[in-house]
């Protein structure tokens, strides 16, 4: 049985509050745009590593006899994990740029809706989205 059936809830419980309209107004209440998108979106992120990482992992570890080791987190084949990133990394770059031409796709990217960006709200969002996707990842 995988991680992800046995924590549906958390899938559920992260869904719900990550796409919560109510939460989102809570977050352009009494802010500016800018501000409110790239706190928002942060929270998304940071609600997604917490219920699909995080407490799963907490949870799993302290009931089971998994380790890191055996859930495939450790270092004994860098080299060769490493080509297979990087493989993947450039299917899913020419996937991208073939998938960025849909208009649809700027319905729901990029989150943060902002005019201007500079580093830092680059950074921010690289940041965010590398902490949602070690929860992701270790979930699935």
């Amino acid at each position: 049985m995988s991680v992800a059936y046995r924590f549906r809830y958390f899938i559920i419980c992260y869904w719900f509050l990550s796409c919560s309209e109510g939460i989102k107004k809570r977050f352009f209440r009494n802010s500016s745009s800018i501000k409110g998108w790239i706190n928002y979106v942060a929270f998304q992120k940071i609600t997604g590593f917490l219920f699909l990482g995080l407490i799963p992992f907490i949870i799993l570890s302290a009931n089971s006899t998994y380790r890191l080791n055996s859930l495939g987190f450790n270092f004994n084949n860098f080299n060769e994990s490493l080509k297979y990133t990087a493989l993947a990394g450039c299917a899913i770059l020419v996937i991208n740029f073939f998938a960025s031409k849909k208009k649809s796709n700027y319905q729901t990217y990029p989150q943060m809706r902002l005019n201007e960006w500079d580093v830092i709200y680059f950074l921010v969002n690289i940041c965010t989205w590398f902490i949602y996707m070690i929860g992701y990842e270790f979930m699935f």
